[in-house]
């Protein structure tokens, strides 16, 4: 499996990869950095280190947002964030998948509109 870098440009689908999922609702999808498999000596490095990288990582790219997502009195009614921002959310929030496909491995969470905690 080779790392890829989600960068400000690739936050939409990159090609091979299976079909994403849409948000529903009040829901953001974020785009986060692959952890890296290797190390710079070129050593690959065990899956619990790689699980360990990727669930600290808080920082990604808005890929899409669902229909409804900031048309609410408590979020001021306007959008806080748009696809293609980068922005920090908090570690646990919303439900991480996993999207495989030509070699690439994408951890998009889901996450409530409200959890981006910047942009």
């Amino acid at each position: 499996m080779t790392a890829t870098t989600v960068s400000r440009f690739e936050f939409a689908q990159p090609a091979g990869l299976e079909a994403l999922p849409s948000p529903t609702g009040w829901r953001v999808m974020v785009a986060m950095k692959p952890a890296e498999v290797k190390s710079a000596g070129g050593i690959l490095l065990p899956d619990r280190h790689v699980d360990q990288q990727q669930a600290v990582a808080t920082v990604g790219y808005i890929v899409s947002i669902g229909p409804i997502a900031y048309n609410r009195e408590d979020t001021g009614g306007f959008p806080w964030a748009k696809v293609g921002d980068q922005v920090l959310f908090g570690k646990y929030a919303g439900q991480p998948h996993d999207v495989t496909g030509a070699g690439q491995k994408i951890v998009l969470p889901i996450i409530n509109d409200d959890e981006i905690q910047g942009v």
